[in-house]
């Protein structure tokens, strides 16, 4: 747990420089602090592609999805139609870049290292409260009204525990939890004027649905191998041989 802590902190503290001098770039803050305290062997986890199985499509289309039922409400409740920019999807290859570096941090490091009493809802409650108050910097650096940045951060913590149940389901894969970060943010540029507050209702559908499915723990045991599940089979040869000592000085 200490590490997970240390892991929360420099996080913010490594994306200081970043806000106030490179703010597209505050991704590589996570990364860093994933590697400063897991090590590079962390690495491996950007190149999981051998977890994704056959989840790819639905990653990569779940996010476009909510947003345009989002938007369709919209249109039919505000009477507004939302803008719509395809051209975005020609950067999704610098949405992958950066929410990879990310991913490696929030997913690779820090959603495997909860304690097991923390597993599942708990964990991506968390995880999802810290990275959204992380990412409020940035969201406020974009120019949006003080609305719409309320709404699209309790957005980004109800995503993120669905997150955390489709990175269980879909191979507990950093390639494709970064993919569906990706696919995430080039929605919200894709429906640049859409109101985040219509997209509430289908995230939170989404969300049930999925605990309707598996219920309330996402994340099995066998998930978090770091941490031993139980340590009395450690202590049984320690108790053996002192019986067996016990018995020796009685013969």
């Amino acid at each position: 747990m200490r590490g997970l802590l240390l892991f929360f902190i420099l996080a913010f503290a490594l994306a200081i420089p970043f806000w106030l001098k490179a703010p597209p770039l505050v991704g590589f803050a996570p990364a860093i602090a994933a590697l400063i305290v897991g090590g590079p062997m962390l690495l491996v986890r950007a190149f999981d592609v051998h977890r994704l199985r056959d989840h790819v499509l639905a990653l990569l289309l779940l996010p476009p999805a909510l947003f345009a039922s989002g938007a369709l409400l919209m249109r039919f409740t505000a009477g507004t139609a939302p803008e719509i920019e395809p051209n975005v999807l020609l950067l999704f290859p610098v949405f992958f870049a950066l929410a990879l570096v990310q991913e490696l941090g929030w997913t690779g490091y820090a959603l495997e290292r909860f304690p097991n009493r923390w597993a599942g809802v708990s964990a991506g409650m968390v995880l999802a409260a810290v990275w959204s108050v992380w990412s409020l910097v940035p969201l406020m650096q974009a120019g949006r009204p003080a609305h719409w940045v309320f709404y699209i951060a309790i957005a980004m913590m109800i995503f993120r525990v669905l997150m955390v149940w489709l990175y269980q389901n879909a191979g507990r894969s950093v390639v494709g939890a970064a993919l569906l970060h990706a696919a995430w943010d080039a929605s919200i540029l894709a429906f640049p004027t859409a109101e985040p507050a219509y997209l509430l209702p289908f995230l939170a559908g989404a969300l049930t649905l999925a605990l309707l499915a598996q219920g309330p723990r996402l994340m099995p045991r066998s998930v978090k191998a770091h941490i031993p599940a139980h340590r009395g089979p450690a202590r049984a040869p320690l108790r053996r041989a002192r019986n067996l000592d016990r018995a020796a000085h009685r013969g």
